[in-house]
């Protein structure tokens, strides 16, 4: 994770424990190349530098959540330290997040249905990121996502914090009768943080329209995985030793086949 940070342009990680320089006499100096993002002013910095700023903040989120699947959740405006023609420099690594690769591959057709404006695909994807009881709506569930993700897909960040929004899908799909993984949670949290961080210095980013930058790399990085030396051999391993999700498919065509009542002559 810090290798990718400073592969971004307009991103670094500072030396040290924590992500703290230090003096030579071991007291903490100053954490970043100046003040936290939120005391900076915004004035000083070029249209492009804020830009470029915002831009690797929210890249480097999202590489974190679908590539690297370990992320930093605390991006808060106290955690980024930016200057003038410098760097900026994300601190205090003590609070971070982990997901598996489904549940990656889930949240990116969820933001892939925010671009698309389509509110029905998010529900779909967000019932699969969770499980649905006996007693849930999804047909109820699916309209407030057709109301709700309009107002989201093209909005910039002065008007829209994703991170409550995300939170509020949580909240509904509870309400619907959806339970979904902790998880959540704490990517919604993660993306508050640095949301608030880039508003400091960026506004009028979309979130979503810096995701769709992404999304290239992340797709290829998925593909190379797919293709990958181990995933091939561990799907070879459990077709051979009858177990997995290709065995589990087969299985149940079979039984499905078998329990098919003969046609009536």
């Amino acid at each position: 994770m810090r290798r990718a940070a400073r592969a971004r342009r307009f991103l670094q990680t500072p030396r040290g424990a924590g992500g703290l320089r230090r003096h030579p006499a071991g007291s903490d100096s100053e954490p970043g190349p100046g003040p936290s993002i939120r005391h900076a002013d915004r004035d000083a910095f070029s249209t492009h530098e804020r830009l470029g700023i915002g831009e690797d903040l929210l890249a480097f989120v999202f590489r974190g959540f679908f590539v690297h699947r370990f992320f930093h959740a605390d991006l808060h405006p106290g955690n980024v330290f930016v200057a003038p023609g410098e760097k900026a420099a994300p601190i205090d690594w003590g609070m971070v997040g982990r997901t598996d690769r489904r549940t990656g591959m889930l949240l990116m057709l969820i933001l892939l249905s925010l671009a698309q404006n389509d509110g029905h695909g998010l529900a779909k994807a967000w019932v699969e990121l969770g499980h649905a009881t006996p007693w849930a709506k999804l047909g109820a569930f699916a309209s407030d996502m057709a109301v709700l993700v309009p107002q989201i897909a093209d909005a910039p960040l002065e008007e829209l914090n994703f991170g409550l929004t995300l939170t509020r899908v949580l909240t509904c799909s509870t309400k619907r009768g959806i339970r979904t993984s902790p998880t959540v949670a704490v990517l919604g949290k993660a993306f508050a943080n640095v949301e608030g961080s880039v508003r400091c210095l960026a506004p009028g980013l979309s979130l979503i329209e810096v995701f769709k930058a992404e999304m290239q790399h992340v797709m290829l990085s998925l593909a190379a995985e797919t293709v990958s030396k181990e995933k091939v051999a561990r799907t070879a391993l459990e077709v051979m030793l009858g177990i997995g999700s290709v065995t589990d498919q087969m299985s149940g065509l079979m039984r499905g086949r078998h329990s098919t009542p003969p046609a009536e002559g």
